[in-house]
């Protein structure tokens, strides 16, 4: 499943920069806006009952579990449709993103598909069909760049990207669906109104905690673009969805690789009571590796930016440069927040995400106050930062580990990162950037294998 995954976010990343010369920032910024909001929505698309299909013991059960979720997803659908038909004009005012308006059909059809795809992967994950879902992942993202680069032809503007997205959504569902209906066919018998209350009773409290918390963190994650779309309109929104995408995509693959390991390590480390041993290991190799990466992003991310997606777009390099210190502790909290299931601190989490959320909202309102979207972007980071620096902070100390040794830990890895940093800053101050960037990634390169060898080296035989 972590393959067609890669694979199929690779293909997202892989497209940006055929996409970013035949699109426009205002456009990327469109979609953007039309993400976010769907993104806000479908993490409550089934209430997140779909969490309780692999729970029950019997798959009758399980399927009664399969088609309430399925069910809600069709309420929550149909009453968004309603809303847009009777409000559309006043919500996408109230958002100052009126370019919306001409989308809104597809809201409902995008919720539909997101909701009925998150439902039946659960599914396929209860019949250990990982291969299938592995699948939808690539085919989703074969249909969402093919799409989008075919429309581009036709001057489809920001349709043709919105469309693409939807087009993914809806093609992995069906594949999931279908895999439903023809191999579980009998089950379907075993629907009843009163196993549908039954199950919905039993795993109450997935809508009534669950889906808070997750809707919670789906508002942080797109406040960013809310606010920069309400402030600065769509092309500096554009700027923004791109910088964050083509970074974040590739460390939170990463960061949930690392985090599934490490969950599985952790649950046994807890009951063998070397739950801070693990986490201190897990925890140094994180440092070790990531801050010279980060280090040289933040060096060369215009450039890169630049000569990788069209001159146009250096802006968002700049904006993924001061986004890359919250990018880093997001990376490096990743895997650590396991311990957040582990330790059952989840009241604590809910916590974080909260006050992340009031420190997003505050920055709607000091940014009101200044002039320009480097202001903004650079508050954003800041409250993401300090949001982020805490709870890692608060990780490793639950774990049973000394704060101050995380911070030297850190220190250490900054001061290995020098030479690296030297080379990038010289080749970069003769303003020749194609060099700057190959200087940078090769002493990146020998760095990371100098410090891989050291750390094999160190490594107990058995």
């Amino acid at each position: 499943m972590a393959g067609g995954t890669l694979l199929g976010q690779g293909l997202v990343i892989i497209s940006s920069p055929v996409l970013t010369r035949l699109y426009s920032p205002d456009d990327f910024g469109v979609q953007a806006s039309y993400v976010a909001v769907i993104s806000v929505i479908s993490v409550i698309a089934s209430l997140h009952y779909e969490l309780a299909i692999p729970l029950p013991k019997d798959d009758e059960s399980a399927f009664n579990v399969v088609i309430l979720a399925l069910g809600i997803v069709a309420v929550l659908s149909v009453g968004v449709s309603v809303g847009l038909i009777l409000f559309g004009q006043q919500f996408f005012e109230l958002m100052h993103a009126p370019m919306l308006r001409g989308f809104q059909w597809l809201f409902p059809l995008t919720l539909l598909g997101t909701g009925i795809y998150q439902v039946f992967s659960y599914w396929a994950i209860r019949k250990n069909n990982y291969s299938l879902t592995s699948k939808t992942k690539v085919s989703q993202g074969f249909g969402q760049v093919g799409i989008q680069v075919g429309l581009s032809f036709f001057k489809s503007g920001p349709f043709g990207l919105i469309l693409g997205q939807v087009f993914g959504q809806v093609l992995g569902a069906g594949v999931l669906a279908r895999f439903a209906w023809n191999d579980e066919k009998r089950l379907y018998r075993s629907v009843s109104l009163d196993k549908l209350r039954s199950v919905g009773y039993q795993y109450r409290k997935f809508p009534l905690y669950a889906s808070w918390s997750s809707l919670v963190n789906a508002v942080n994650s797109q406040a960013p673009v809310f606010i920069l779309n309400y402030l600065y309109g769509s092309h500096v929104t554009g700027y923004y969805a791109l910088g964050y995408r083509v970074l974040q995509i590739p460390l939170r693959l990463l960061g949930q690789s690392i985090s599934q390991v490490f969950f599985n390590s952790t649950a046994q480390a807890h009951r063998d009571g070397k739950v801070d041993e693990i986490t201190r290991n897990v925890f140094g190799e994180m440092v070790q590796y990531s801050v010279p990466v980060f280090l040289v992003l933040g060096l060369v991310a215009p450039e890169l930016f630049a000569i990788c997606f069209g001159p146009k777009w250096g802006d968002a390099g700049v904006y993924g440069q001061i986004l890359l210190p919250w990018m880093f502790l997001v990376f490096i909290s990743t895997p650590l927040s396991m311990l957040v299931s582990v330790l059952q601190k989840q009241g604590v989490e809910l916590v974080f995400q909260i006050s992340f959320l009031l420190l997003m909202v505050a920055s709607f309102f000091v940014a009101k106050q200044l002039d320009g979207a480097y202001a903004l972007i650079a508050l954003i980071s800041g409250a993401g930062s300090l949001c982020m620096a805490v709870k890692v902070g608060w990780l490793i100390k639950i774990s049973g580990n000394s704060l101050y040794a995380g911070l030297l830990q850190i220190a250490k890895s900054f001061v290995f990162s020098l030479p690296v940093v030297i080379l990038t800053l010289v080749a970069k101050n003769l303003h020749i950037y194609v060099v700057t960037i190959t200087v940078a990634f090769l002493s990146l390169a020998l760095a990371l294998f100098v410090r891989y060898s050291s750390a094999v080296k160190k490594r107990p035989v058995h």
